[in-house]
């Protein structure tokens, strides 16, 4: 099977999304996605690890040119020197992706350092495209202050390790475009108003675990946060 059409489907808006699947990849922190193989995805390029290219010779030195031996020689061994680094950068070139469907689920991350820098090299102009993303199924304490100004639509953070319902705090900079977000089996919806502070929190979310939000959810939403500030100005 064609694993870039594997990873392809349309939405319900007839749109072609490209899935880039590194789910049960068991990775244990994010770099590792640029060594991993997975499931699916359409790859824009890629260099293998430690292969080296070959290389063209090296010019014959202009006329300009010193026609003394150690001259020559000195020129020989730095045209080589750059070769050899030019051979080492190509070789180290990382795999990126065209994708804008990312699924880290079921997985073993704990933390997400480096979580901007690396969607933004894994993924061909992540801040335009890409707008779901499943980090289900890890073990995540926290989440990143910075989302690198990704356009997520979708986020799934269900069955992780969140416990303060203050992490919800930190996906306010996605309250502009998130429509969907799921945090339940964490112990911080068990906090009193996790609801109402997460409806309050992401004026533009139409589901929160996979319910539908209503207008009576947002009407109790505004009144349960109008009360807490009263509370606390007291």
């Amino acid at each position: 099977m064609n694993l870039a059409a594997a990873g392809a489907r349309v939405d319900h808006q007839n749109r072609r999304v490209q899935i880039l699947d590194f789910s049960f990849c068991n990775l244990r922190e994010m770099a590792q996605v640029f060594t991993a193989q997975p499931r699916s995805g359409r790859v824009r390029k890629r260099a293998v690890w430690g292969e080296q290219s070959q290389t063209t010779a090296p010019a014959p030195p202009s006329p300009a040119a010193s026609d003394r031996p150690t001259d020559r020689l000195q020129s020989e061994h730095a045209n080589a020197d750059e070769e050899e680094e030019g051979v080492q950068e190509e070789a180290e070139l990382i795999p990126q992706y065209y994708a804008n469907a990312l699924k880290l689920n079921n997985n073993q991350l704990v933390t997400l350092s480096t979580f901007a820098d690396t969607l933004h090299n894994l993924i061909f102009e992540a801040p335009r495209h890409l707008t779901s993303l499943d980090l289900s199924f890890n073990g995540l304490a926290a989440l990143p202050h910075a989302w690198g100004d990704l356009p997520l639509q979708a986020l799934y953070l269900h069955s992780n390790n969140l416990r303060d319902l203050d992490e919800a705090q930190k996906l306010r900079p996605l309250r502009r475009t998130l429509t969907a977000l799921t945090l339940h089996d964490n112990a911080l919806i068990q906090t009193p108003g996790y609801r109402h502070t997460v409806i309050a929190l992401l004026p533009g979310l139409k589901a929160l675990d996979f319910s539908t939000l209503t207008a009576s959810d947002r009407a109790d939403a505004r009144q349960f946060t109008a009360l807490a500030r009263a509370m606390a100005e007291q």
